[in-house]
């Protein structure tokens, strides 16, 4: 078998695109990272004809998404500053800019023609995506594979509030479900539901279990809760009787008179504005709390702690949550709907068709009494799936022999393979064309130059487990400059890279103001010198170096007096400014906003990213954070107009509302209404504030 044979291309677009932590996503993730690398391609739907190529690194930081979902201190300002909830964690932005920066793109019909099999093991969301499905040649549609988590939107598409434009979306993708070559799901329920709906033989669905292996094991408690914990796991939205599931489980916390620890997890859902403030109201009363957003580390935790759980449906394709629990010994109400139910004793279950209160009520007390049977252990791990998936794509998917350009594979081979020794360019262009002449038995220079610079522009993802070893060293050096003077600025320089105090000399000679190019300079020097190398090991200071050097130009640029904001724009890879970007940065300038935190006030703009200026705009968005940013969205028309003669109240309310200088038209008409009393200071205020220019930047005056 040639090496364009083997390889299995899987759809992760709406990972990619929108990474949120559901079941489908942990599905996935699971699957993907106990596939073999060396035939894994991930691909994203770029357009209905083309797909880009991701890089494998990817991986690593999907797996990691599910190990920590706190929102940045980048996204928090963001929030202080833009008014807006970003709700994105840095591992959720890494995904999505290793996503937004393929090593390739290529025609679909070259990955249809070439690849092993396809598999998509998402739901088709969008028309694009199924536009690509429904373009794949009739000769190639026997490699393509579907996993149906969720029967839902073929059997009840009436709950999805339908428009025509989202009825159409969900015609294609039924058709491009209809034409796939072969479909996965995780329990025989759904096999004649899936064969019937779409017209194929039971032979064409395969079953593959789903791995219950969170948080690194799946052993149960060595010793029972100290305290009674009832927890309920699942986004919540209508099909999941989640008023009714609150509800019950506020009826046992209150007969428990506090004795009971009742807790739901799972993120917000579409539910009805009614369903939801009901919910509220439940969660208000504090007898059953809501957590949307827990890492895997801390879910494991939980589930180790609880006593029950209660996973309800009106409809699923198979319920992790279930055997999740389920392999731990822990007991699970659940209903026949849910299909994973199987593992469950049967009075653990409610019919389908009797959910409710009293119902739930009731198998949960049955639930919380000593020596409960619990039914047969589910014990199956992802590693076991993805063998499963593999198995199957290989009986039954093939591709074409082709003897055109490996070029298409070698990238994400060659990215997948570079190690942390291999940090030079030099080393890196070795190893591609070591491995170019292996795959392809000629030298194509052309081809390894091409390969070499795109990885060594990825080698801040490659090798973010270097950087982010030093983060905390890092985010010392940055603080150095936002200290209150100079002098605070190299004594904590001394005390953090030298371990010592700073010398009288020094002080001596240093002044309480320098310019930020100067102080970088002088920081530089302190924590890249030998005296800090012999403290701090080598290894820790090449790391360091690594970084500064890396972040080299844009420090350089937000240093310069006056602030350089094209350099910077550019720096950031955000294109270049706009007039009133120009002005905006002026005006906060003669504000006395520090250069950093214009920094991160205009990096918000740039794409989601996983490398060293992501993470140098995540410190110091933390450091500004806490510091209490000045750069704000909303302000209050009394502080706006306390203090001051007339004119310069109106320079700082133009620079802050604005955020620009006042022109000689503005401050002619505005100090003459100011002055013969047509205008108050505060009605001023609301005037510019219902200006374009304030509005577009989101600023509000209250």
């Amino acid at each position: 078998m040639s090496f364009a044979d083997d390889r299995i291309f899987v759809d992760i677009t709406e990972f990619v695109n929108h990474p949120v932590r559901t079941g489908v996503q942990r599905v996935l993730v699971g699957i993907i990272r106990n596939l073999p690398v060396d035939r894994l391609v991930l691909f994203r739907v770029d357009s209905r004809s083309e797909v880009a190529i991701v890089d494998p690194a990817i991986v690593q930081f999907m797996a990691r998404y599910f190990d920590s979902v706190m929102p940045t201190a980048r996204s928090r300002l963001a929030r202080i500053q833009n008014g807006r909830d970003t709700n994105e964690s840095v591992e959720g932005l890494r995904v999505r800019r290793a996503g937004l920066h393929p090593v390739a793109i290529v025609p679909a019909s070259e990955m249809f023609a070439r690849a092993r099999a396809v598999v998509n093991l998402e739901i088709i969301a969008d028309r694009e995506r199924s536009a690509l499905y429904l373009g794949c040649s009739p000769s190639d549609r026997h490699k393509v594979f579907h996993w149906i988590h969720d029967f839902l939107p073929f059997e009840r598409p009436d709950v999805f509030e339908l428009d025509w434009r989202r009825g159409a979306d969900h015609i294609n993708m039924f058709r491009a479900y209809a034409v796939a070559g072969g479909f996965l799901c995780a329990h025989p329920v759904l096999v004649t539901k899936i064969a019937r709906y779409f017209g194929r033989r039971p032979e064409a669905v395969h079953v593959i279990g789903a791995g219950c292996d969170l948080g690194g094991g799946v052993a149960p408690p060595e010793s029972p809760p100290k305290t009674t914990r009832i927890v309920a796991l699942g986004t919540l939205e209508p099909r999941k009787y989640c008023r009714v599931t609150a509800s019950a489980m506020e009826t046992i916390a209150r007969e428990a008179e506090g004795a009971v620890e009742c807790l739901m997890i799972g993120r917000w859902g579409w539910l009805q504005p009614a369903e939801a403030e009901a919910l509220r109201t439940i969660f208000a009363r504090g007898l059953v709390r809501h957590s949307d957003r827990l890492a895997d580390d801390d879910l494991a935790s939980v589930m180790a702690g609880t006593s029950v759980a209660v996973y309800v449906s009106e409809a699923e394709g198979f319920g992790l949550p279930v055997v999740e629990f389920a392999a731990r010994g822990i007991p699970v109400v659940v209903n026949g709907a849910v299909p994973a139910a199987m593992v469950i004793p049967e009075n653990l279950r409610v019919d389908p068709g009797e959910v409710s209160e009293l119902t739930l009520a009731a198998a949960i007390r049955t639930a919380m009494r000593k020596g409960v049977r619990q039914g047969p252990r589910y014990a199956k791990t992802w590693a076991e799936c993805a063998a499963d998936v593999l198995r199957v794509v290989d009986a039954n998917g093939t591709a074409a022999p082709k003897s055109a350009n490996h070029g298409f594979y070698i990238v994400p081979r060659i990215a997948a393979m570079v190690g942390r020794e291999t940090r030079s360019p030099r080393e890196i262009r070795a190893g591609v064309a070591q491995e170019i002449v292996a795959l392809t038995g000629a030298p194509a220079t052309g081809l390894v130059d091409e390969i070499t610079d795109l990885l060594v522009a990825a080698r801040g993802r490659l090798f973010w487990t270097e950087i982010e070893a030093v983060r905390e060293l890092f985010a010392a050096f940055l603080r150095g400059p936002l200290a209150d003077n100079h002098i605070e600025c190299l004594r904590r320089a001394h005390v953090t890279f030298l371990d010592r105090s700073v010398d009288a000399r020094s002080v001596a000679r240093a002044s309480t103001y320098v310019p930020l190019s100067r102080a970088l300079a002088e920081l530089r020097q302190i924590a890249l010198g030998a005296e800090a190398e012999r403290t701090l090991g080598p290894e820790t200071i090449a790391n360091l170096k690594l970084v500064l050097q890396s972040l080299g130009p844009l420090l350089s640029a937000v240093s310069e007096e006056p602030l350089d904001i094209f350099a910077v724009f550019t720096e950031l890879g955000i294109g270049e400014p706009s007039l009133d970007d120009a002005l905006e940065a002026r005006a906060l300038a003669a504000e006395g906003i520090h250069p950093f935190e214009l920094l991160v006030y205009f990096g918000h703009r740039r794409p989601p990213a996983g490398d060293e200026i992501a993470l140098l705009l995540e410190i110091l968005a933390e450091i500004i954070e806490r510091r209490g940013a000045r750069i704000r969205a909303t302000y209050s028309a009394a502080e706006l107009a306390e203090g001051g003669s007339d004119l310069a109240f109106l320079r700082r309310a133009y620079r802050l509302v604005l955020r620009t200088e006042i022109d000689d038209e503005g401050l002619a008409y505005y100090l003459d209404a100011l002055r013969c009393g047509e205008l108050t200071r505060t009605s001023v205020v609301f005037n510019l504030a219902s200006a374009d220019a304030a509005r577009r930047r989101g600023i509000d005056v209250i």
